[in-house]
């Protein structure tokens, strides 16, 4: 199984009526697997404490999954989104709202596997971040709030996207 630094299985959790040979194909490349029929069993039955991604079928409520995750600082997980549509919308605000990736069903085994690559990069940045901000609260020398700290990790997120996406940072303009 692949593991994170610390030793830990990297999961994919599968958020998909039918997902086919996915697992398997995972498995077959090292991945744990666990697999959920709704995006509800999902947020009741997974394990928020164990590194991982989502996988998430975009017709199954996965944006209203995706807006639930992001509110939940605790659960901060990387997404790649199957669609067996592709739907122009949905798919801008999926990738809008931080999504990895967007694979259309039947999905090519090579490019969801770079997919789930990205995914699990993003995924030890965030904790390695949230292991930073956690060392610099219990330290005393910030004490952020909650709102705050979504800011602050909404920020830094959205520049490893632009970075993990080769875009330039336009830097902010003061203006008079």
């Amino acid at each position: 199984m692949k593991a994170t630094p610390s030793g830990e299985p990297f999961v994919i959790f599968i958020i998909d009526d039918d997902d086919g040979i996915i697992p398997g194909l995972l498995r077959s490349h090292g991945y744990e697997t666990q697999s959920f029929t709704s995006s509800e069993e999902f947020l009741e039955k997974h394990d928020r404490s164990l590194p991982g991604c989502a996988l998430l079928d975009l017709s199954m409520a996965g944006l209203e999954l995706q807006q639930t995750l992001a509110r939940n600082d605790g659960a901060r997980r990387p997404i790649v989104f199957l669609t067996g549509r592709a739907d122009i919308l949905s798919s801008v605000r999926a990738m809008k709202a931080g999504a990895v990736d967007i694979l259309t069903k039947p999905v090519e085994g090579g490019a969801l596997l770079a997919a789930i690559a990205q995914a699990e990069q993003l995924g030890a940045d965030l904790r390695r971040e949230s292991a930073e901000l956690s060392c610099i609260e219990e330290r005393g020398a910030v004490d952020l709030p909650v709102d705050h700290r979504r800011i602050w990790r909404t920020h830094l997120g959205v520049e490893q996207f632009r970075a993990r996406r080769d875009v330039p940072v336009q830097p902010a303009v003061d203006h008079p």
